[in-house]
């Protein structure tokens, strides 16, 4: 039996010394400085603190006819498409893609042919100093090579090739969908490899308590969306990631990150390859959000609001108000810019039980106020106050229900972050305001890419989960292409004290 290797990296050096000291007719595929090093010295291991050398063929070029039995894929995810273009002519029909992905398998298939694609994952780590090989398998419980059908069927080459790992003494698994099993294993190790970028010393990130904390809280969050959604985990193990409470699944991690296996299995790969482990993040959170788990539809958002603030209407005003309580943190500086120019007509959008209006109407009773929630709750609460010159109405913020030119002045508070279309909402406020009309926006933000990242793919969808209609962490970018489309000119946008957002937007035109 003849088996190539394709890539002659850790995973494929580890493998060709495994199926090469089994007996197999073994080949590695290298390129560079690694071709350089098999070719003048062989393939150098470490065993037992010694060091080991295993004659084995070597190219770097594949003929289209030089066919093999089986071809090991293990390139890392960025060098995969190219790997598969140089293999889509080659005669070999059994291409084992050893590749940390969750790619379509069709995608792979419409480039080397259907059929040819068996999807696998190693079991094994480890490092290649002064070109020799320090690596092992991974132990049979934590992670066995694992492999799969497209169709999860049981095949003669599925077969084949748990005969060649049964002789190398390669412990293995076969799963029912190798999809699943990838995407669950990004959910693991993603938020593993993520610590080690969040800390300054990342080879003794264990001992800070703040990352594991947090690694503890993306591992359930991942597990508990999975699981939400494909109704299974696989392998079943996984569900610990789900059961566990976050201290304790806090200090196993720590205990894990400072071990030799961790040394070994999970930080010498994430330092030495921070852009593929990257590219994984991305990829895993992307397909998550395809799948509709963290990406909600417009409607869906608007009911839990209503739900959400249904609930907080009796409350919200109150001295224990929890969350909502910061929402009065805006009053005083809404009043300090609205004081800076007169206005006859003012809407408050996304008023709750109108607040605000209470304070304008005391303060400039002679003013017309018109207060719009999507909340029924919410402004049945703000009618009891039967404030004077003052009209509440059930309606959605993205639609104005209003004429053209109605108002000389929009606030919006603490309300903007649950608009699943922000542009809509300032297409009406340019619709609605008067010529040099102006919206005063206050929520939460920050100029920090990584902050609002970690809030947007993180706390939002946390929330979500728990009832709340949050959408976004609204940005300056966000703000300023809004308006831009909208036609409107952002006249003050500041980041003050505890993340607050204060912008001034105006209606350009002639007023008189």
């Amino acid at each position: 039996m003849r088996i190539l290797i394709y890539g002659a990296g850790v995973i494929g050096s580890l493998y060709a010394v495994l199926l090469k000291e089994a007996g197999y007719d073994t080949t590695i595929y290298a390129r560079g400085h690694r071709l350089e090093a098999l070719q003048n010295q062989g393939l150098l291991y470490k065993k037992n603190n010694i060091i080991k050398k295993v004659d084995i063929k070597v190219i770097d070029y594949l003929q289209d006819n030089d066919i093999y039995d089986f071809i090991f894929l293990t390139v890392r995810e960025n060098q995969l498409y190219q790997a598969l273009k140089e293999l889509k002519s080659n005669k070999s029909k059994n291409i084992i893609t050893m590749v940390n992905s969750i790619d379509n398998y069709e995608k792979w298939e419409s480039i080397v042919g259907k059929g040819r694609i068996l999807p696998a994952f190693p079991g094994a780590g480890g490092s290649i100093t002064n070109d020799i090989l320090d690596a092992s398998l991974t132990p049979r419980f934590i992670q066995p090579t694992t492999f799969s059908e497209i169709t999860g069927k049981k095949t003669n080459r599925t077969q084949q090739l748990i005969q060649i790992f049964k002789h190398a003494r390669i412990p293995f698994q076969q799963v029912n969908d190798m999809h699943i099993w990838q995407l669950c294993h990004l959910g693991m190790v993603v938020p593993l490899a993520d610590a080690y970028y969040q800390t300054e010393y990342p080879e003794s990130v264990g001992q800070d308590k703040l990352v594991m904390k947090n690694t503890a809280k993306e591992l359930k969050y991942n597990f508990k969306i999975l699981y939400e959604k494909l109704h299974t985990l696989s392998p079943y193990k996984m569900h610990i990631f789900r059961i566990l409470p976050i201290p304790i699944l806090t200090y196993i991690l720590s205990q894990t990150y400072k071990s030799h296996f961790g040394y070994t299995f999970m930080y010498q790969h994430a330092i030495k390859a921070p852009d593929e482990m990257k590219e994984l993040h991305n990829q895993f959170y992307s397909y998550i959000k395809k799948m509709e788990i963290m990406n909600m539809t417009n409607e869906e958002y608007k009911q839990l609001s209503i739900k959400e603030f249904t609930k907080a209407a009796g409350r919200y005003e109150g001295n224990h108000a929890g969350l909502y309580e910061m929402c009065k943190k805006d009053y005083p500086d809404i009043l300090e810019e609205l004081e800076k120019e007169p206005f006859i007509d003012l809407l408050d959008a996304g008023c709750g039980p109108a607040p605000m209006i209470s304070l304008l109407s005391e303060k400039y009773p002679d003013r017309h106020y018109i207060g719009l929630d999507l909340t029924p709750a919410m402004i049945e609460e703000a009618k009891k106050k039967n404030i004077p010159n003052a009209v509440f109405i059930v309606g959605d913020c993205e639609n104005f229900p209003f004429e053209e030119n109605s108002f000389d002045a929009i606030i919006c508070s603490m309300s903007f972050h649950h608009y699943p279309n922000p542009q809509a909402f300032f297409n009406s406020v340019k619709r609605c305001l008067r010529p040099k009309g102006r919206l005063i926006l206050r929520d939460v933000t920050s100029d920090n890419k990584f902050l609002v990242w970690v809030m947007n793919t993180f706390e939002m969808p946390l929330a979500n989960l728990f009832g709340h209609g949050d959408v976004q962490v609204p940005t300056r970018n966000l703000v300023y292409k809004c308006c831009k489309e909208a036609g409107l000119k952002v006249e003050k946008f500041e980041i003050r004290k505890g993340m607050r957002l204060h912008c001034v937007v105006r209606k350009e035109g002639d007023s008189k």
